[in-house]
This record gives C-alpha cells, structure tokens and sequence, in this order.
C-alpha cells in the first residue's frame, strides 16, 4: 500500500490511494458518505453565508474530493458510491460537476427501506417475546401502542396500503420494552428530539413563517404541498423559503403523504411533537394547570368525562378564539392526548382513536397499561359533538342520537364480557 503523505490534502492522498488500487488489480471499493450536507447545513442554518461559501469554493475540500471520486468512479477503482444526507441540499455545491449522481431516495422499488414493514415489527415483536420469556397476553396492547406511535409513513404512494413504521422510534421502544419488560412511559426516543432541533435551526430565524403551517397542521392535520419541490434538491437560497419548510419535515420524518396534494402528521408521536410547538407558539400552559386533574382520575375516581371537563376548562380556555374556527375532532383528541401523556397515560392512545368495534381493544389496554384503574363504564367519543359548536360547550346531534345509545350498549355489552371473564 501506498504511504499516507501528512503535509498533502485528504483529497491527494485519496488519489495516491485509488491510482494504486486500479495498477494493482485491488478489488473495487464501495465508498459510502453519511451525513455529507452536516456541515453544510449548520452554516446555512446560522445564516454563515461568508462561511458557507468558502467551504464550498472551488479549491474547497467537498469539490476536491468529490473530483477525485467521481475519477475514481470512471477509472473504475471505486464500485459505486452511496451518499446519505439529513436534507437534500444540493450537491453541485459540495462537489466539482458531480453529475453521475442519481437521486434515489424516492424510487418506488426502495421504498420499503425507508422504514419497517408490518411484518417486520411482528418477526421483532416475536424474537423479543421469545427471547426475554414475555408474558404472551400483553403482545396485542404493545402491538396497539405501536401502531399507533409510529406507523404511518407513505414516501412514495400514498395509496399503498402498506404504511411504513419509523424505524428510529420502533427501535428506541423494543431497547425500552427489553430493559423494561413493560411499555415504557417516554414513547419518543430524546434522540429523536435532539433531531428535530431541526426544525427550530431551519425556521428560528423567521418564526412567522412558520406559524400558519403548524397552526394548520394542529388544527387540521393535513396541508398542501408541491409534489415536484419533493424530488427536486436545493440549494441556499431555497433553505428559508417557506414552502421549503415542507419538504424539511418530510425528509426529517415528521410530515408523510396522504395522497398527491396533501402531507400529513404520520402517528401520534408526531402529532403530539406538533402540538408542543403550537402550545409554545400560543404560549399555553400545559405544565402546571392539569396536575390535580390528573392526579385525580388516577388515584381516585377514574372518570374520563370528569378527565375531559378538566382539560376543557384548563386547556382549552386558553386557545385563542380564531382557532376555533378551524380546529376540528382531531385537533381536540390529539391536544387532550398530548395533555394526558405528559402523566404517562400511555393508553389513551387507542382510546382516543376509538370507534365501535375497537372497545374490547380499549378494554384490554386500560387494564394492562393501567393497572390501577378497572374496568371503566363510559367512554368518550368527540365525533358526536358539533365541531362549530364546541367553543359554546356544544350539544349531540339529533341525528347522532341512535349512534350514542348503539355506542353506549355495545360498551355496556363489552364492560359486562370483560367482568366475566377469568383473570
């Protein structure tokens, strides 16, 4: 082998290296990058712009050594090249007319290797259950729990019906679920928090850019995107356009496709993460407010319409009243949830995005994720109540009558079954 030159560049000494490879008949390497735009997006995101164009002049370290990989590339030294970034920033600024690359995030045949599958969770699940002897009862509210933090990605159809699971947070909850044995109480991996600092690096600058898209996608879940801006790459001066704040949260893994003309927050845990932003945003106080509240439903009377009252009254007293003109059921089940899951009440997930032939589901959860509490006789459904109506407290619907009394005996039907059966 060649001898490493100390006073020379990384980029001569990778040529040295490489010419050696190809006059010797060495095999061919795989080069693989991880993270190339790291510091390229810190400077932008500081607003460097001095820096940032230095890094990236044409005697800069990424353009040298993105020549010699592309001649290494040609002489057939190298086999291929694979190269990973946080955002798709675009590489003719890194590199020296790079242009062999082919972006490949979004091909359609790769698309399962954004994520895990279904039936990969469940082989998981299966060696963690047998590996650790767990008791077998709890796998359907673990697999409920999962489903419902973390499933839901669509990269490239939306139509698939086979949504992908963010295999970050899967990954953080089995290391959590084999230490602990039970479903931990912290669904969202702090590491993945650390990640989405993101979001306040890339929009911190101009807050009130930002201020209508998660205003919207707390009220409504959903917003309109450009399909095209989604497999285009960017350079600086795209980094603090508003519309590039979209394409941010979709490749940072916080916002998916609902069809061709809408994204949309995947699972709860994102929800939830977007909800914290919007209660800053309005400055609501969901620390010190709720404790009694809570502390009451636990301990003592378990009652869920009691439950609600409290964050009606503590919660959402404090929304503005211009948002109640946009907000919907799932603005309000989804800010109750993320108020809830600051107590660990790691169940209210499915209960919140209950319907009829889910009950038995939400039984079972609320006895094994909280076992102080029994078998409860009322649940509440938010889809009954006049959204437009709900800043005024709100009445049924005439035409939702039969539905609530078939609701409430199916319920009373599961309570009496659940009762009955053998512990």
């Amino acid at each position: 082998m060649p001898e490493i030159q100390p006073d020379e560049s990384a980029s001569t000494n990778l040529l040295i290296w490489l010419n050696h490879l190809k006059s010797s008949d060495a095999p061919q390497v795989y080069v693989i990058i991880d993270e190339y735009d790291n510091f390229a997006n810190h400077l932008i995101t500081a607003h460097q712009d001095f820096q940032y164009k230095k890094q990236t002049a044409d005697d800069s370290f990424p353009k040298t050594y993105f020549k010699v990989l592309k001649a290494g590339r040609q002489t057939g030294a190298l086999a291929n090249i694979f190269i990973t970034g946080i955002l798709p920033i675009t590489i003719d600024d890194l590199s020296s007319a790079y242009n062999i690359a082919d972006f490949i995030t979004l091909h359609p045949q790769l698309e399962g290797l954004l994520g895990f599958t279904e039936n990969e969770v469940h082989h998981l699940l299966d060696q963690v259950y047998w590996d650790y002897d767990l008791d077998p009862t709890t796998r359907q509210s673990v697999n409920e729990v999962i489903k419902t933090q973390y499933n839901g990605y669509h990269f490239v159809n939306a139509e698939s019906c086979d949504a992908l699971y963010n295999f970050t947070m899967v990954m953080y909850f089995i290391r959590e679920f084999c230490r602990l044995h039970t479903i931990p109480n912290n669904l969202i991996d702090l590491n993945l928090r650390t990640d989405l600092s993101w979001v306040q690096r890339i929009t911190g600058s101009y807050p009130e850019s930002t201020d209508e898209i998660v205003r919207q996608l707390a009220a409504e879940n959903i917003i309109r995107y450009d399909n095209d801006a989604l497999i285009s790459q960017f350079n600086i001066s795209d980094f603090f356009n508003p519309s590039f704040y979209l394409i941010s949260f979709f490749y940072l893994g916080m916002l998916t496709r609902q069809d061709d003309f809408y994204l949309c927050l995947p699972n709860l845990s994102m929800k939830k993460i977007f909800i914290e932003y919007f209660n800053g945003l309005y400055q609501i106080d969901v620390s010190t407010r709720y404790t009694k509240i809570m502390e009451r439903f636990i301990v003592s009377n378990h009652d869920i319409g009691e439950l609600f009252a409290g964050y009606w009254h503590e919660y959402v007293s404090q929304l503005p009243e211009a948002i109640f003109a946009k907000v919907n059921e799932n603005f309000y089940r989804t800010t109750f949830y993320e108020v809830c899951s600051r107590f660990c009440l790691s169940g209210l997930p499915s209960l919140l995005n209950a319907r009829i032939h889910q009950a038995g589901a939400i039984l079972r959860i609320l006895g094994n994720l909280m076992k102080k509490l029994p078998v409860n006789d009322g649940l509440l459904s938010l889809n009954i109540i006049q959204t437009k109506n709900l800043h005024l407290i709100g009445v049924p619907r005439k035409s939702s009558h039969f539905r609530v009394r078939m609701y409430s005996k199916f319920l009373d039907m599961q309570i009496v079954s659940a009762k009955n059966t053998p512990k």
